[in-house]
């Protein structure tokens, strides 16, 4: 069991590496993830300071590595990478489209 949570934890490190880029940070769809960082959504008065928080850029990359490892396995990012030859940014924006799209969130909440 051990081994499985430290193969889980060093691919969730990877895959944020890969993700901690301007461009995932800068891109306005994905910005908004800054906020799921937080147990409860933030208070408009602290909107401002969190999207310029200094760590934003990994914040951002930790919610979308931990989501995607966690929500489809340690394989999902590689596999998505070696056939198509899209890059990290490609894939997360692809990932994040479809949750929406197919509104996961509500379906895993019920």
């Amino acid at each position: 069991m051990k081994v499985k949570v430290k193969v889980k934890v060093k691919v969730k490190v990877k895959v944020k590496e890969l993700l901690a880029t301007d461009e995932i940070a800068n891109n306005t769809y994905l910005s908004l993830w800054v906020e799921k960082a937080f147990l409860h959504k933030p208070h408009k008065k602290h909107k401002h300071g969190i999207h310029n928080h200094i760590l934003r850029k990994e914040i951002i990359a930790t919610q979308l590595a931990n989501d995607m490892v966690d929500s489809l396995g340690i394989t999902f990012f590689n596999r998505m990478i070696e056939p198509t030859g899209e890059s990290a940014s490609a894939i997360a924006i692809a990932y994040v489209t479809a949750l929406d799209v197919f509104q996961f969130d509500h379906f895993q909440e019920n």
